[in-house]
């Protein structure tokens, strides 16, 4: 590849400046015009990064530059075949597309990557370029591997003591274990390592080598221990990511999902026995009316009405007594019969049904 650069450099006539490049020369170099004349500079620790990433997690890829290449426009590409299609440039303000994001720091840029797929998998390079797009020149190499990774979920209570376990293979027994939390694994905060078993009070990791188990306790979790935690291998190769294990997405929460769920049950139930009792007290009052109507039909009431009748007005009645003719000297009795027409109790019962008139021989007594 040397030849060829120096093929094109040759090649290059009349040109009206010369501009450096610090690339490797396993790099390239892409020139748009004949009017600029590009030096390729060799660096002597240019290598390749192998780095490692894991699918629906978040992973970063860092662009370091030299002081040479600071006042250049820095850019990051994806190699396809014969092309380097470019993803973000510090050439524009916008810093984000799709799911890269560009973020800057003192010797370069970092590239974020969300929710990494398999097609994420591949050769990036970091670059520089001339303003005008004169020439671009990839400087670092990156081959980003995809993985497959066991995510784990947790919900503990606040409090309570949760407990995390990561099962290695033997390839990296003999390497220092760690556990990190955040959401991207080569920017997660280191938390602890299997050389100091005593972490931040609350935190707690051993190895065990016999059964390749790490153990880590975390004890009186609270709300602000929710987040993603990674536990994996310290790499000896600082060409190379670390190795990851396990990923445990933590959700602390204000109960337990099984205390809740039990409570749901016993409610529900409660509530079931509540309606079988009122069912069976609605059922036995209708029974026990059916068979109080058996017992006693109903009685059928007659009611007439009842006129009010004035009391008939009280008639007088005048009888003439006359002397009888037999012998004065015996006493003679008469009969008569009064009858009344008055509906009244005590009128009927003031008048004497029958009334006896006695004669004596001196017809002005007149006895009744």
């Amino acid at each position: 590849m040397k030849s060829i650069f120096l093929l094109i450099l040759s090649l290059m006539t009349g040109t009206e400046s010369l501009t450096e490049v610090n690339a490797c020369w396993e790099g390239w170099v892409e020139i748009t015009t004949e009017k600029r004349e590009v030096k390729i500079v060799e660096k002597n620790n240019c290598t390749t990064i192998n780095q490692t990433a894991y699918r629906t997690a978040k992973t970063s890829i860092r662009c370091n530059y030299s002081d040479l290449d600071q006042s250049k426009i820095k850019f990051i590409c994806k190699a396809d075949n014969y092309t380097c299609k470019e993803i973000l440039t510090t050439q524009l303000s916008k810093r984000s597309k799709g799911k890269f994001s560009l973020t800057d720091i003192s010797t370069g840029f970092d590239l974020s990557i969300s929710q990494v797929s398999l097609n994420d998998a591949g050769v990036y390079w970091c670059g520089v370029k001339e303003k005008d797009d004169s020439y671009r020149a990839g400087i670092t190499k990156i081959q980003l591997k995809v993985k497959n990774i066991t995510i784990f979920k947790r919900y503990p209570t606040a409090g309570t003591s949760l407990r995390l376990f990561c099962k290695y293979s033997a390839n990296i027994s003999s390497l220092i274990k760690f556990i990190c939390k955040g959401e991207n694994q080569n920017e997660c905060q280191h938390i602890g390592n299997t050389t100091n078993t005593s972490m931040k009070g609350r935190f707690m990791m051993k190895d065990n080598k016999t059964n390749r188990t790490i153990t880590i306790t975390l004890r009186e979790v609270t709300a602000a221990d929710s987040g993603t935690y990674w536990c994996g291998a310290e790499n000896t190769d600082k060409e190379r990511s670390n190795i990851f294990i396990s990923m445990f997405v933590v959700t602390v929460g204000g109960m337990n999902n099984s205390l809740i769920i039990t409570t749901v049950v016993l409610v529900v139930l409660l509530l079931v026995i509540i309606l079988i009792l009122i069912c069976k007290r609605c059922s036995h009052s209708k029974n026990t009316e059916s068979r109080a109507s058996e017992r006693h039909p109903a009685e059928e009431c007659v009611y007439e009405e009842v006129q009010e009748h004035q009391p008939a007005p009280v008639t007088s009645i005048y009888a003439t007594a006359n002397n009888p003719t037999n012998d004065t000297t015996l006493l003679e009795y008469s009969f008569i019969n009064f009858q009344s027409t008055s509906d009244n109790k005590a009128d009927r019962e003031s008048l004497n049904p029958r009334s006896v008139l006695k004669y004596s021989q001196n017809p002005t007594n007149l006895l009744i």
